[in-house]
């Protein structure tokens, strides 16, 4: 699928829910989340557990009926969406800032070499 052709897919969403049993990562969450989009997803999504804070971007559901209430809490209540699509997006920029991906890179550089005064620090 086109790039363009995607995002329209995205932006015609109300909300992501991925019920999975068994899922490694769930890229999607991520692309969900950068579109600002709320995320329903299950304990068992790694993506879920790294990226949903509960309540505030989306939920983390085990249960079927529990999921099904929180879509039909998502469908009918614009505040909350509204709410839950701002904390998805605003998280998602917050966790993909190259800002704080460089001084991140660079915190664990400089603890990885410590106080060797053999090694040349590059700025």
């Amino acid at each position: 699928m086109e790039k363009q052709d995607l995002e329209k897919e995205y932006q015609s969403c109300g909300m992501l829910v991925l019920p999975s049993r068994q899922e490694c990562w769930g890229l999607v969450i991520n692309e969900a989340m950068a579109y600002g989009l709320p995320v329903i997803t299950t304990e068992r999504c790694v993506a879920g557990l790294e990226l949903i804070e509960n309540g505030v971007n989306g939920y983390l559901e085990d249960d079927d009926e529990i999921i099904a209430h929180r879509i039909i809490d998502i469908v009918t209540n614009q505040e909350l969406r509204k709410v839950l699509s701002d904390n998805s997006k605003r998280l998602s920029c917050e966790r993909n800032d190259i800002g704080e991906y460089k001084r991140k890179i660079e915190e664990q550089y400089e603890k990885s070499i410590g106080n060797n005064n053999n090694v040349r620090r590059g700025k």
